[in-house]
């Protein structure tokens, strides 16, 4: 069994840019997660009760950055 991928704070808040150099602006739970310095299972939570919104028609859940940003400015 593969170890976890563990992001580090640095990665969290500075995400990698799109291949082409522009700004990321989906991230997936995973990813979402780490941005907000929550669980995985407290993210896919939160898209459950509708308080994080995702991206529909995607087989993999993509969430956009204005949404983490304004899920961060409501839970201060």
């Amino acid at each position: 069994m593969a170890q976890p991928k563990i992001i580090s704070d640095a990665a969290a808040e500075n995400p990698k840019p799109a291949a082409n150099g522009a700004p990321k602006l989906l991230f997936d739970v995973r990813e979402a997660a780490a941005r907000l310095s929550v669980s995985v299972v407290s993210i896919r939570k939160l898209i459950r009760q509708g308080r994080i919104r995702r991206v529909p028609d995607f087989r993999k859940i993509l969430i956009p950055q204005p949404e983490l940003e304004k899920f961060a400015s409501v839970a201060e």
